[in-house]
């Protein structure tokens, strides 16, 4: 009786050692997890916010087109430079590529 409940009581501990150790991992896991996400959020958002850019500036070309023929000229150049550097930015995200892809 006293050789089992010693065997139980060295079953429990080695059990919640190992919780323990569980614990600690989980926990170590989460947080690295959490800052994988964290910079993955960060570089969609630094990716994000020059097309947003570029959106911007082509929604404020389209604003005044019925200028006069030389002007409107000069703002569709810059619009389709505009539209050529979104497509430039999108171009990596789009083929599947993330921030790590493009790291080297």
């Amino acid at each position: 009786l006293a050789t089992h409940r010693e065997r139980l009581e060295a079953l429990s501990h080695v059990l919640s050692g190992a919780e323990t150790r569980l614990a600690s991992e989980d926990a170590a896991i989460r947080e690295r997890l959490e800052e994988r996400i964290r910079e993955e959020v960060s570089w969609m958002l630094a990716l994000v916010k020059p097309v947003q850019q570029s959106i911007d500036k082509l929604a404020w070309g389209f604003h005044d087109l019925g200028c006069s023929h030389v002007r409107c000229s000069r703002e569709f150049e810059v619009l389709e430079q505009v539209i050529k550097d979104v497509e430039v930015r999108v171009l990596p995200w789009r083929s599947g590529l993330d921030r790590d892809s493009l790291r080297f």
